[in-house]
C-alpha cells in the first residue's frame, strides 16, 4: 500500500524539529534583550516585580520537593495552589517550589528553572491565583518590640531558610538524605521545634490570615519566644503546607476536588452520535492549565536545536501532521497495578495503530491522516534489559526492540528482508524529551549565605540577611549535572503531545489522564481534541476531560 513515507533517515530527524518549531507555542521570538551575555535567557524568577513580596500571608510548601512522575505532581501542585485560593492568601513562596525527578530520588530543581514565572504572575491576578514571590525576611518576618525593650532584642528570625531551601527548624539532612522514605516522615511535626522557631508554627486552617490580625495575635501569643523577657514579639507571614506520609495531604485534597467529576454526565450529541462525558475540571484547575507553561529555558533550547537541524538539513518548510502516542510501556509500570487499563506490548499497540480505520485517509484508505509519531516513553526505561526468565521479561525486550526498530525504520513498514532489514521505509517517529533536555543548560541558582545579626554583629554560626550572588557569576548546570533528566524530558513531552493533531494515549496514567484534559480546554471550542484511549480491548475515541486518574 502507498503510504506517506520518508526514503531518508535525515527525513526522520528534520521533520521531528520541525514539529517541534511549530508546536512549543513559542508566541514571540525571544529576542537579545531577554538574554544575558551568554545568551541564555534571565532568570524567570526576577524578570517581573511581581515576584517582590508584600508583607502579606504566603503560603509555603515545607516538602523538599512535590512527590511522584511529573504529572503527579503537577496535580500535588494543584492542590497546593487551591489551597491559598481557598484561604484567600495571595502569595506563594516561589523558592518552596521545588520539582523532583521520578527516577533519581532526592534530586530536585527549582520551579523557576522548569516554568515561565513571568508568564504566570502577569495574568495570575485576572484568573484568582496567587502571585509567585520571592523571600525577603525584612518583609513577610516581623518583630513587634515591648515597651523597654532593647535594639539588642530586635533580631528577625526568619522562618524559610535560604541557605538549605527548606522551611526554617526542619532536618535538613534527613529530608536530603536519598535514603530517606519521605513517605514515612513527619515533616509538619519538626516545625516550630525550639523557643526560636515557635512562631513560626502556623496552622492555615485555624490562624488568621489578615496580616494585621497576625500582629494582634503575636502580642497576645504568651509562649516562651514571646513573652515579656525577650522584650519583643515576633510573628512571620508565612503558612507552611505539605505532608508526605502515605500518598500526602496534597494527594488527598486533590482527589477530593475531583470527587464530583467521576461520575459520566447524561449523554451528548457529538457529530450525530451519542456520547457520555465527564464534567469538567474546577476553575482553578482549568486557570493552572493556562498559565503553567514551560520556561524560557525549555523552549530557547529547543528552538536553537531545530534551527540549526533546519540549517544542516534541506527539507520542506510544510509541518508534518502529527500523531502523539503515549504508551506507558516503561518497565516499572508493567508491574503496576494501574497496568490493568494498558496494552503491555508494544508491537501490538503499534498493530493496533496501523489498523484503527480512524486514521486512515478518508479519500484515500492507503494513506493516514498523519505523517510523523511523535512516542513519548522514558528511553531509560524503555531501552534497558530485563533479566527476568518470564513472560513479563520476554515482554520488556520486545518492547526495547520494538522501539529500536521503529526509530531505525519508521512504524508500519514493509515486511522486512532475508537480511533481517526492513527493504521499505515507513512512517517515522521521534522522541523530543530526553535528547532536547540534555541539551540546555540552566543558571546555577546558589542559595546565599546568610547572617544572624546580634547586638549589631554578625553572630557566630547564625544566618539571616541574604547575600545575593549577580546572575553573571552563576555558572550554568544541565539537567544530567542537576539528577533531574527525566523530569526535563517528561515536561518537553508533555507540551509536544499536547500539541499534535491526534493523540493516543492510556486509561490509568496521570500523565495520559493531564494530556487529555489539557487538550480538550484548548481545543474546546472546536470539539475538544482529537483524543483517543488505547488499551488490551483496542482503541475507542474519548470526549471531553478525561476521567479522573483512578486505578480502581
Amino acid at each position: 500500500m502507498k503510504r506517506r513515507y520518508s526514503s531518508a533517515n535525515t527525513r526522520i530527524l528534520a521533520i521531528g524539529f520541525v514539529f517541534l518549531f511549530t508546536t512549543l507555542n513559542l508566541q514571540k521570538k525571544i529576542s537579545p534583550l531577554e538574554q544575558n551575555d551568554y545568551g541564555m535567557p534571565h532568570n524567570d524568577a526576577h524578570l517581573s516585580s511581581r515576584t517582590t513580596p508584600k508583607p502579606q500571608p504566603t503560603l509555603v510548601h515545607f516538602d523538599p520537593y512535590f512527590m511522584g512522575g511529573f504529572r503527579n505532581q503537577h496535580m500535588r501542585f494543584v492542590a497546593f495552589v487551591a489551597n491559598a485560593v481557598n484561604l484567600n492568601i495571595s502569595q506563594i513562596l516561589l523558592p518552596s517550589l521545588r520539582w523532583g525527578d521520578p527516577y533519581n530520588k532526592s534530586k530536585s530543581i527549582h520551579h523557576e528553572l522548569l516554568f515561565d514565572v513571568q508568564y504566570w504572575n502577569s495574568r495570575a491576578d485576572s484568573l484568582g491565583l496567587p502571585f509567585l514571590v520571592n523571600y525577603d525576611p525584612n518583609v513577610l518576618e516581623g518583630i513587634i518590640p515591648n515597651t523597654g525593650g532593647n535594639e539588642s532584642a530586635t533580631t528577625v528570625v526568619p522562618c524559610w531558610n535560604e541557605t538549605s531551601g527548606l522551611y526554617s527548624g526542619v532536618d535538613e539532612a534527613l529530608l536530603r538524605n536519598p535514603g530517606t522514605n519521605l513517605r514515612k516522615i513527619h515533616t509538619w511535626g519538626m516545625i516550630g521545634q525550639g523557643e526560636i522557631y515557635s512562631h513560626c508554627r502556623r496552622t492555615p486552617w485555624t490562624d488568621e490570615n489578615d496580616p494585621i490580625k497576625i500582629e494582634e495575635a503575636a502580642r497576645q501569643d504568651d509562649n516562651s519566644t514571646n513573652s515579656t523577657s525577650n522584650k519583643v514579639y515576633r510573628f512571620t507571614h508565612l503558612t507552611p503546607h505539605g505532608g508526605l506520609i502515605s500518598s500526602g495531604r496534597l494527594w488527598w485534597e486533590y482527589s477530593n476536588m475531583q470527587k464530583n467529576r467521576g461520575r459520566a454526565s447524561e449523554p451528548t450529541l457529538i457529530n450525530s452520535q451519542l456520547v457520555y462525558m465527564h464534567p469538567e475540571h474546577v476553575q482553578i484547575e482549568r486557570a493552572i492549565y493556562e498559565l503553567l507553561r514551560p520556561s524560557h529555558h525549555l523552549r530557547l533550547a529547543t528552538e536553537n536545536a531545530i534551527q540549526m537541524v533546519m540549517q544542516n538539513n534541506a527539507t520542506s518548510n510544510a509541518r508534518p501532521r502529527v500523531l502523539a502516542l503515549h504508551p506507558r510501556v516503561e518497565q516499572e509500570m508493567l508491574t503496576h497495578r494501574c497496568n490493568k487499563f494498558m496494552e503491555s506490548n508494544l508491537t501490538k499497540v503499534f498493530e493496533r495503530l496501523e489498523t484503527f480505520s480512524p486514521f486512515l485517509d478518508g479519500s484515500n484508505s492507503s494513506e493516514y491522516r498523519f505523517d510523523l509519531v511523535f512516542v513519548a516513553v522514558s528511553k531509560k526505561e524503555v531501552d534497558k534489559t530485563s533479566t527476568r526468565d518470564s513472560e513479563l521479561g520476554r515482554i520488556m525486550n520486545g518492547n526495547r526492540d520494538a522501539l529500536h526498530h521503529a526509530r531505525n525504520y519508521g512504524l508500519f513498514n514493509s515486511s522486512s528482508s532475508s537480511s533481517g532489514t526492513s527493504s521499505r521505509m515507513g512512517i517515522p517517529i521521534f522522541e523530543s524529551g530526553t535528547d532536547s533536555a540534555a541539551k540546555i543548560q540552566f543558571p546555577r541558582i546558589q542559595q546565599s549565605t546568610l547572617q544572624f545579626v546580634t547586638n549589631g554583629r554578625p553572630g557566630a554560626g547564625e544566618r539571616i540577611y541574604p547575600q545575593t550572588v549577580p546572575a553573571e557569576n552563576r555558572p550554568f548546570v544541565s539537567a544530567l549535572d542537576l539528577g533531574v533528566l527525566e523530569l526535563v524530558a517528561s515536561i518537553i513531552n508533555f507540551f509536544t503531545a499536547v500539541k499534535a493533531e491526534i493523540f493516543v494515549g492510556v486509561k490509568g496514567s496521570t500523565y495520559s489522564t493531564d494530556v487529555f484534559s489539557v487538550r480538550y480546554y484548548q481545543h474546546k471550542e472546536e470539539g475538544g481534541g482529537e483524543n483517543y484511549i488505547v488499551g488490551p480491548g483496542g482503541i475507542e475515541r474519548l470526549y471531553g476531560p478525561a476521567a479522573p486518574h483512578a486505578c480502581a
